[in-house]
């Protein structure tokens, strides 16, 4: 088995994993959702998922909330690394980056709704690009007042399309000049890891004025997908052998419950300063921090 780690680089923390041998490809296609490589699919796609990072709060219509959150990403133990359908190679891991950062756009729509989206453009940071575009709608209501404290619920469904791609299978430090060894050749790999997760969530709050604090429950539903791209021998044999383009996939899509809870601190005037825990139980836990400004 290898061990598999961290499938993401740049923006999100990458260290290197093994190679993939060719043999192995067939075995790496349509595997159950009760794999090894599904739950570490699903570890790192979870923080990736375009969820409520924020309490609720109504909008007016055309009315703009500019946010920036940042995500330490997690480390997987060696035990969740352990997977079925790799052979073992490599031990060390490179971190390129431990903070996922996102920048996010929220409107208010009439009829309390509200519309929000987030870009990661294809810039390389590193030695990896992103490109990731979340989007959301949002339902929000203020249902109660209690003691002075606005009760406020909303009902939301988002979305995140995209990649990140950059040398996780093969990069610099794994590389070798044995052919006998995974990661034989010079130039380093050029893999992709394509997340696809979509949720829907309900959130309920309490608004004090200076502080809200809110909880949240939903369903996140993942078709993520992670396509290898080495070169074997680069720069020592010619021809080349073919190229490991090892893909895998699972047989259907892997649905998980979260939840999640924070608190805001109105700072001044507009803006905000937001924490939250947000966990899939299968999965992850993870925190967020979120500094908003509304027009």
């Amino acid at each position: 088995m290898m061990t598999v780690r961290r499938l993401l680089a740049a923006l999100v923390a990458a260290p290197l994993l093994a190679s993939v041998p060719r043999t192995t490809q067939a075995q790496c296609s349509n595997l159950p959702i009760t794999s090894p490589e599904a739950k570490l699919l699903a570890f790192y796609t979870v923080p990736l998922a375009f969820s409520t990072s924020v309490q609720p709060e109504q909008l007016r219509p055309w009315q703009f909330r500019f946010s920036l959150e940042l995500t330490p990403m997690p480390s997987a133990d060696s035990a969740r690394r352990a997977t079925t359908c790799y052979s073992s190679s490599k031990s060390e891991t490179t971190n390129l980056a431990s903070l996922f950062p996102r920048p996010r756009i929220a409107m208010g729509l009439p009829y309390d709704l509200e519309i929000e989206a987030s870009y990661v453009p294809p810039l390389k940071v590193k030695d990896a690009t992103a490109n990731l575009l979340g989007v959301a709608l949002a339902w929000t209501r203020r249902v109660a007042i209690v003691g002075g404290a606005s009760v406020i619920a909303q009902a939301r469904v988002h979305t995140l399309i995209g990649y990140v791609e950059g040398p996780i299978v093969c990069g610099s430090d794994a590389l070798q000049a044995n052919n006998t060894l995974d990661c034989w050749g010079k130039k380093e790999s050029n893999d992709r890891f394509t997340p696809n997760v979509s949720g829907a969530e309900l959130t309920g709050a309490v608004d004090v004025g200076e502080y809200a604090f809110f909880v949240t429950a939903g369903v996140n539903s993942m078709q993520s997908r992670f396509q290898v791209n080495f070169q074997p021998g680069s720069g020592y044999v010619t021809p080349l052998p073919p190229t490991d383009r090892t893909l895998v996939t699972l047989k259907e899509r892997l649905n998980r419950f979260s939840f999640g809870g924070g608190a805001t601190w109105r700072m001044f005037r507009g803006l905000d300063l937001t924490g939250q825990i947000y966990a899939s139980p299968d999965d992850v836990a993870i925190s967020r921090f979120l500094l908003s400004y509304k027009l």
